[in-house]
């Protein structure tokens, strides 16, 4: 498989505040879905919004927030270097499996709603044909 260095998330900041001088940025998210602390410690979206932070701005952000607007509740968490590591790294397993055609499906209630629904079930009717 070939090694990629010149990945390019592309995205927008929800909100970055600043605050007596420090910085926080806040993700909205909305749905009865509860924020763990585990889930915040392992979202990629707020590790992407930090790195991508640190990037262009040449500093690191004081606090990450999630806001949950339907509980009217905040989160709040930081980054650190090591977890820009861990970062990059899945994005390169992600694009080398895209590369190779290797698509696992996790199916939830959003299915119904997801562009690539048709390909997805394609992939699964592979192999399960008798």
């Amino acid at each position: 498989m070939k090694k990629h260095q010149n990945l390019i998330l592309v995205g927008t900041w929800e909100l970055i505040r600043e605050k007596d001088k420090q910085f926080e940025i806040i993700q909205f998210r909305t749905g009865l879905k509860k924020i763990t602390d585990f889930m915040l410690e392992q979202d990629l979206k707020l590790t992407a919004s930090s790195y991508a932070f640190h990037y262009w701005f040449k500093q690191q952000e004081q606090r990450l927030i999630i806001y949950s607007f339907d509980k009217g509740t905040f989160h709040i968490t930081q980054r650190q270097p090591t977890e820009y590591t861990i970062l990059k790294q899945t994005v390169t397993q992600i694009h080398q499996a895209i590369e190779s055609n290797l698509f696992y499906a996790c199916p939830t209630e959003k299915c119904e709603l997801c562009p690539f629904k048709s390909i997805c079930r394609q992939k699964n009717k592979v192999g399960s044909e008798k």
